[in-house]
């Protein structure tokens, strides 16, 4: 199964990249913008002999332990791929 895990910066945490990119698209017209939320996307494929429980608990655990800083990200965790 594939599995997508993406983080956002959370709430109150500003990040520099976040408003470079704001500043830039309003420098390029874009008025409209009023906020760049940064984040990333991770993709994980999974051995199909677990079941999707076990394998949405791995996927958690890997994002607790390596994947995402979670003291500055929160994530969410979307099965993609039966």
């Amino acid at each position: 199964m594939k599995w997508e895990v993406t983080s956002l910066l959370r709430d109150g945490v500003k990040g520099n990249s976040q408003e470079v990119i704001r500043k830039a698209l309003l420098q390029l017209g874009y008025n409209e913008v009023q906020e760049v939320l940064y984040g990333s996307v991770h993709t994980l494929t999974l051995d199909n002999k677990m079941s999707e429980n076990v394998q949405r608990e791995k996927v958690e655990e890997m994002c607790k332990k390596q994947l995402i800083n979670t003291n500055l990200y929160d994530f969410n965790i979307r099965l993609i791929e039966e």
